[in-house]
């Protein structure tokens, strides 16, 4: 389950069922979140209202997510190199 919230008041504004399982990994960007988790799809929410916008089925076990631009997204397959930008 994912909860957004609000760090001054520490109320969770929203929560999402997001997966069937649990959530590897979270990127956000402008206007969306982005969730993968071990049920093999990446859930792309708006990120204001918590609404599920699109989710993409995955064939292989990814564990890491990184915003390359708002529209795209880079993923690596767990126990594989991953470099973050310096």
């Amino acid at each position: 389950m994912l909860c957004v919230w609000d760090l001054f008041t520490g109320a969770c504004m929203y929560n999402i069922q997001a997966h069937d399982g649990a959530v590897t990994a979270l990127v956000c960007a402008p206007t969306y979140v982005i969730s993968l988790g071990v049920d093999e799809r990446i859930c792309v929410w708006e990120r204001f209202q918590g609404n599920l916008l699109t989710t993409i089925n995955i064939l292989n076990a990814y564990s890491r997510l990184l915003m390359l631009t708002p529209s795209l997204l880079v993923t690596c397959k767990m126990g594989e190199y991953f470099l973050y930008p310096a």
